[in-house]
């Protein structure tokens, strides 16, 4: 179809990181200033239109037998499309199953579908590696918690603006009564289960050892419990 190989190639990859690309930001709704259902139009008739001109272009400038092997090429292009996006939710679980097993929490001694297992500690506490905006926090599952509460160390490494926020929730610490700042994670992430706009409480320098996972996070779940030595947590289907 083409002189040069490499341009047929470049086109398959410039497809299909534009599938990736809709994927990844179906749920927001945008990609970039462009509504998800128009990209994805745009990128559909994209590919018919590289199918069209490339047939015509072997009509007239090649063989028989190239035009038709251009034809499959790019109606195969076209029908992995339609089917990633179509069943994109289902990509996207694959693609997180395949990374959790890839690089797995050493907190977490199981993930599995929305269901995660957590390994007591020697100190008799549950902690687990919790990603808060994509930043990785080491928390305490802490029942007796109203709230998620981060350190300011952790609220920082989220990339929460701790110094412009209003510290005025009264709040009850080891060392006493204190302040914190009622804010609301985006993206809370434990394994597999995820869950969005989170409210949370960010402390003071020095009110807290480590940051909590208390009820708003865990009264989302469908459910968690107590399983010997493992802290069960189990997301909504």
């Amino acid at each position: 179809m083409f002189r040069n190989d490499k341009v047929l190639w470049l086109i398959i990859l410039g497809l299909a990181l534009a599938v990736v690309v809709l994927i990844s930001h179906h749920d927001e709704g945008m990609v970039g200033p462009i509504p998800t259902s128009d990209f994805a139009s745009l990128v559909y008739f994209s590919a018919l239109l590289f199918v069209i001109g490339g047939s015509l272009y072997v009509m007239f400038y090649g063989r028989f037998h190239e035009m038709l092997k251009s034809i499959g090429i790019w109606l195969g292009i076209v029908a992995l499309l339609v089917v990633a996006y179509n069943y994109r939710s289902d990509v996207v679980k694959v693609v997180d199953r395949v990374f959790s097993v890839v690089t797995p929490d050493q907190d977490i001694t199981a993930s599995i579908n929305s269901s995660i297992r957590v390994q007591r500690s020697e100190t008799g506490d549950f902690n687990v590696r919790v990603h808060v905006n994509n930043a990785p926090i080491l928390m305490l599952i802490d029942t007796g918690a109203s709230s998620v509460v981060l350190t300011i160390e952790a609220a920082r490494a989220a990339g929460l603006p701790v110094d412009l926020l209003k510290y005025d929730v009264t709040i009850e610490t080891a060392k006493g009564r204190s302040f914190a700042a009622a804010v609301v994670l985006e993206e809370l992430k434990i394994g597999n289960i995820v869950e969005r706009r989170v409210p949370a409480l960010i402390v003071r320098q020095g009110d807290l050892r480590v940051s909590l996972l208390g009820m708003s996070f865990l009264q989302r779940l469908d459910s968690f419990e107590l399983r010997g030595m493992q802290m069960v947590l189990r997301g909504r289907r």
